[in-house]
């Protein structure tokens, strides 16, 4: 069994947020979030390359709707992304909305949904 983590954020956005911590008994739990999709696997140089070099506003979009700790791991053998964040907002859908209305963020994606294949359930 091969699982390799795709890094994401970059470095250098994760040491350009100034992410500030609050060990405060009031605040709530992060709500986790998790999928799963296969990624073509003529496709993998490409999907790494972008993802090691996202870019800071797609990070930045991510980060002001309350995401946090993107992981994506692939596993080799049968092309599989298993990704998992963490949501601290208030309104996830209002935060989501406004990733997906994000012209930056709509943009990315014209890159990234190439290399991918949905599941068909």
């Amino acid at each position: 069994l091969t699982i390799n983590r795709i890094r994401y954020p970059s470095q250098k956005m994760r040491s350009t947020l100034k992410l500030s911590r609050s060990f405060s008994s009031t605040k709530k739990a992060a709500k986790r979030f998790a999928g799963v999709v296969k990624l073509k696997p003529e496709m993998y140089n490409q999907y790494t390359a972008l993802h090691d070099h996202t870019w800071d506003e797609v990070m930045k979009r991510m980060y002001e709707s309350n995401m946090r700790n993107f992981v994506v791991y692939y596993h080799k053998e049968t092309s599989l992304m298993f990704h998992h964040w963490e949501y601290v907002g208030e309104d996830l859908e209002s935060d989501m909305d406004k990733v997906a209305a994000d012209p930056v963020v709509r943009k990315w994606w014209t890159y990234c949904e190439p290399c991918q294949e949905p599941f068909k359930w």
